[in-house]
């Protein structure tokens, strides 16, 4: 008696977790293109720090 109980238990945790995290699910065009546009942004933002970087290299190498 006590298993299905605790079977029962872990059936409503599972239940409510899955209810907390179905909004987060959604996928709609919004989202996605909110996404897009972060992902873009920040390979964007490493790909400017490692040029500059490199940049700074030669001109070390240079003795500007």
């Amino acid at each position: 008696h006590t298993g299905m109980l605790d079977i029962n238990n872990r059936a409503d945790l599972l239940r409510q977790n899955i209810m907390d995290a179905t909004p987060y699910m959604y996928v709609s065009i919004a989202n996605v293109f909110s996404s897009v546009i972060w992902i873009a942004v920040i390979i964007g933002i490493f790909t400017a720090l490692k040029r500059k970087r490199t940049q700074l290299k030669e001109s070390d190498t240079i003795g500007v």
